[in-house]
């Protein structure tokens, strides 16, 4: 557990050599809750002329209020040399600045962090559920350690990516315990689990996966939303997303799944390998278990509980691996979900008949505006933008 007396000292004592304007070194960081990559983040952000330069001019303006507002009260207090109190609220606002700077950094990366009300799962943040259930806010573009409840390492963050340690590595107990991830409309997340497997998750997405995968039984895995998988193979431990009605079990293979909640139908797309399908409560038995082949998807409709296979172009599933959208003969009611998430927006549609329209069309880094004026040139319709929301006319 963090130790915030000493890191209060700690922020004393950088903020007092930020005054002096000494060069603050890793060794100055004294303490083991900061690792190397920590303590470059603190240097930079303490050293960097730019920044330096702006904390002096916020740091004034805040003394320079203090002072203003603190000089009624003194008045009839006690009298206190100006001078004097303008160097006391310099010195408490360079404290405040650094400790935030250290304080702020080592907190929100090394603990478990109980979130405030709008930033559960589902909100416009990259969340991730330990398993104590305390939710952790994963910032945009910070880079830092994953730890667990006892504070051991368990993997490593790089902006959009979490790579969590080998099986191999690991120092747990053994027991299977569980992370949850969700990625936000708007965003897409990767994670490369401790068996070597790499997911690509889609905006709306969150999967539940074991820190540590046993030494046996199936690799599984939970998914809501849509998620590429490259599979790291395993012979001896199959690997089973399970999603809604449907589990898809690999040995080692690259595929797509689609299954968002407020979707009709589970979409399993396979790239590369072979795959095997099966209902949710059943044990896996290759007798029984549908196969997928490259190339092949298989839809399950989740209203006639039925499942169906086509030959399809692989690259219509997987454009927005590279931040492309694409439609092949979908539904507008469905094009409009897809929008949502990819642009994080909401869409009011009020014409009804609009939804079952059928569009076949591509994007890639297009405003919205581009896109709906794009389907309107096929079927014309109006609509208005205010903020983050659209409303299509009747």
């Amino acid at each position: 557990m963090i130790n915030f007396i000493k890191i209060t000292n700690l922020a004393k004592k950088l903020a007092d050599m930020v005054l002096r304007g000494k060069t603050i070194e890793k060794k100055d960081i004294e303490g083991d809750h900061f690792s190397d990559e920590d303590k470059d983040y603190v240097i930079t952000h303490l050293s960097d002329p730019g920044k330096v330069e702006a904390r002096k001019k916020l740091a004034k303006e805040v003394a320079g209020s203090k002072n203003r507002d603190w000089q009624k009260v003194e008045a009839i207090i006690r009298p206190v040399p100006r001078k004097r109190k303008i160097r006391n609220n310099w010195m408490k606002a360079a404290a405040v600045f650094t400790g935030l700077i250290t304080m702020g950094y080592v907190y929100y990366k090394n603990m478990p962090v109980a979130v405030a009300p709008g930033t559960e799962p589902g909100g416009q943040q990259i969340t991730l559920r330990l398993p104590d259930g305390s939710i952790r806010v994963l910032e945009e573009d910070h880079n830092g350690e994953i730890r667990d409840q006892d504070g051991q390492t368990v993997g490593t963050r790089r902006g959009s990516r979490i790579h969590y340690r080998r099986d191999s590595e690991s120092r747990g107990s053994g027991e299977v315990v569980y992370h949850e991830i969700y990625i936000p409309f708007g965003k897409t997340f990767q994670l490369e689990l401790s068996d070597g497997t790499v997911v690509n998750l889609n905006a709306g997405s969150s999967l539940k996966y074991p820190v540590h995968f046993g030494n046996t039984g199936n690799r599984a895995v939970y998914l809501d939303g849509e998620a590429y998988f490259d599979v790291r193979k395993n012979p001896a431990q199959p690997f089973v997303v399970r999603t809604g009605d449907i589990n898809v079990q690999v040995l080692g293979t690259r595929f797509v799944v689609n299954s968002y909640k407020e979707e009709s139908r589970i979409r399993t797309v396979l790239v590369e390998g072979s795959v095997a399908l099966y209902k949710k409560g059943e044990v896996y038995t290759p007798e029984k278990a549908a196969m997928l082949a490259p190339g092949q998807k298989a839809t399950w409709d989740k209203t006639q509980k039925d499942l169906s296979f086509e030959e399809v172009d692989t690259g219509l599933y997987t454009g927005w691996l590279s931040g492309k959208l694409i439609f092949n003969h979908v539904r507008f009611g469905e094009i409009l979900r897809r929008l949502e998430r990819y642009y994080d927006i909401t869409i009011i549609n009020k014409n009804k008949a609009l939804n079952d329209e059928i569009f076949t069309a591509g994007f890639e880094g297009e405003p919205i505006e581009n896109v709906l004026n794009a389907f309107g040139r096929s079927y014309t319709f109006e609509y208005t933008i205010a903020g983050q929301t659209i409303t299509i006319a009747e």
